[in-house]
């Protein structure tokens, strides 16, 4: 994951990239199973409507302090985290009412 290696002496984790990576790969999949009508998107396409505000989240944490606080990648709290980043992202108006 580009966060872990970004963590490791690189620009450091940033929830906030991660946030639009997991908002980006949502809309990607669902423009390709037709769960987004890609005329629709091409007609009525607003960034807010597929990405929620990043503020306020975790930016720049070195690899060590990513450990530490959140136990490293496949860590339950890492999960959890990234989980609850994940709903917020399922709640923007442009994901609601499809699966």
């Amino acid at each position: 994951m580009k966060e872990w290696r970004d963590s490791d002496g690189g620009s450091g984790w940033s929830f906030a990239d991660l946030g639009a990576d997991l908002a980006g790969i949502e809309f990607a999949d669902r423009l390709l199973t037709k769960r987004l009508s890609l005329q629709a998107v091409s007609r009525d396409f607003r960034l807010d409507d597929f990405l929620p505000p990043l503020t306020g989240l975790e930016e720049g944490l070195p690899r060590d302090e990513v450990v530490r606080r959140f136990g490293g990648m496949s860590a339950p709290r890492m999960n959890q985290t990234i989980e609850s980043l994940r709903k917020t992202i399922l709640e923007c108006p442009g994901f609601r009412g499809g699966p």
